[in-house]
């Protein structure tokens, strides 16, 4: 049997080299809820119906502290969307990276999102994996922020 696992990572200081953190520390790990349309994608494509386009491409930040479920369509009341800086995949893992600079989602973080589609602006696109978790977030803290999502067999 293999399983969807999805992890957010938010690593304080440091430097970005190859998808990992060279001098920072992890202040936040936080499993997620994988969000129905990442089902849907791969079991159509299985059968081999069109699943459409699922091209992760933002992290969103909000304040909200409802429990996550499958069904979650947005975050629970998104404050910060920002792009990928990066992202790939190798084998079986998904990885999307983004920094938060001193000026960016300064407010108590209590939610994160990974959206595809959409732009830039609040609830557009698809929401593909959500998570919970209060992250000490003010102009003082930068952080970058990486997304993995691994295939695992179980």
């Amino acid at each position: 049997m293999i399983r969807l696992k999805g992890t957010y990572e938010f690593w304080r200081g440091g430097e970005l080299i190859d998808g990992r953190v060279i001098g920072g520390r992890l202040a936040y790990k936080i499993e997620n809820i994988v969000c129905t349309p990442v089902y849907e994608y791969l079991l159509k494509s299985l059968v081999g119906e069109s699943p459409g386009d699922v091209s992760a491409s933002y992290f969103a930040f909000g304040d909200d502290d409802t429990p996550v479920t499958e069904a979650d369509t947005t975050l629970g009341n998104e404050l910060f969307r920002k792009a990928f800086t990066s992202k790939s995949w190798n084998g079986k893992q998904f990885v999307a990276i983004c920094q938060l600079s001193t000026d960016e989602a300064n407010f108590g973080i209590k939610e994160v999102g990974l959206f595809s589609g959409g732009s830039i602006t609040a609830d557009t696109g698809t929401l593909l994996s959500h998570a919970i978790k209060p992250i000490e977030k003010n102009s003082n803290i930068t952080y970058n922020v990486i997304y993995r999502l691994n295939l695992e067999e179980v």
